[in-house]
């Protein structure tokens, strides 16, 4: 059986004898927390297992379950897993910023990352970037007339890519599923692609009088991109955390003189 099976599985049902039907955009059939506590248990276990050893230590009857082919489908395409040469599983270093990360700036980078590594997440985040997402209904719809997902699997779908959105912290920002938003820290270790004070542009370079001013233009614009619409109430832990982004990209783009020293 092939680990994917979940996933576009192109072979004949032998209970009809017909081909089943695909999708064609790939999608896990877990979601991505539930892929993390797969990368947590190898973690446990020493950072190698085989494969009936996995399948042991998650509860799973035979590494021929279906439970246990999907769960670990998924956690290899999150890329949070892959196989050795001697054909066990181990972490990747995606795997092991999310279950052991060495700050909690890599773990957030981690989970956006793995989130995107899926083709049809990915897409749905690049279609909506930054702006309102479809309803349930709209989903489940955009789901099977753009991205080709099989009827069967459209609703579950809607489901884990919404609650591996969460996982990942692309609703932070909005406060509810509303809008997905890549999250911004208050750490200057490049957790989110921004580059750390010591990759400062000289000056001259980029655009604006101030040799930066491009820079500033976008660091800004996708901070305020992810603001919710005036007006709308916001609780006292969601207000601190946008203050610390904007100190953290005001940090950022104005470092101290001893940090380029």
């Amino acid at each position: 059986m092939a680990e994917l099976k979940a996933v576009r599985d192109s072979g004949p049902d032998p209970k009809i004898g017909k081909q089943r039907p695909q999708s064609k955009t790939r999608f896990p059939y877990r979601n991505l927390r539930e892929a993390s506590k797969l990368a947590t248990t190898i973690h446990k276990a020493g950072g190698v297992c085989a494969r009936d050893q996995l399948a042991a230590l998650l509860n799973h009857s035979s590494t021929k379950s279906g439970a246990f082919v999907t769960r670990l489908g998924a956690a290899k395409m999150f890329g949070l897993v892959e196989k050795t040469a001697d054909h066990k599983f181990r972490n990747t270093q995606r795997g092991k910023d999310i279950v052991a990360p060495v700050s909690p700036e890599r773990a957030a980078k981690a989970k956006v990352d793995a989130f995107l590594e899926v083709e049809l997440f990915r897409k749905v985040y690049e279609q909506h970037e930054g702006s309102a997402l479809p309803g349930e209904v709209g989903l489940r719809n955009l789901f099977e007339s753009d991205y080709g997902i099989i009827k069967s699997r459209i609703r579950p779908t809607v489901r884990i890519m919404l609650d591996s959105a969460e996982y990942a912290g692309f609703f932070d920002t909005a406060g509810d599923r509303s809008r997905m938003v890549v999250p911004v820290t208050s750490s200057g270790d490049n957790s989110q692609g921004l580059p750390g004070p010591s990759k400062q542009p000289k000056k001259g370079s980029g655009s604006g009088g101030d040799g930066n001013g491009g820079e500033i233009e976008m660091a800004l614009r996708g901070l305020l991109r992810g603001l919710p619409r005036a007006g709308t109430p916001m609780s006292k832990k969601r207000r601190t955390d946008l203050v610390s982004a904007f100190t953290g990209v005001i940090a950022y783009l104005y470092p101290d003189p001893e940090d380029q020293e």
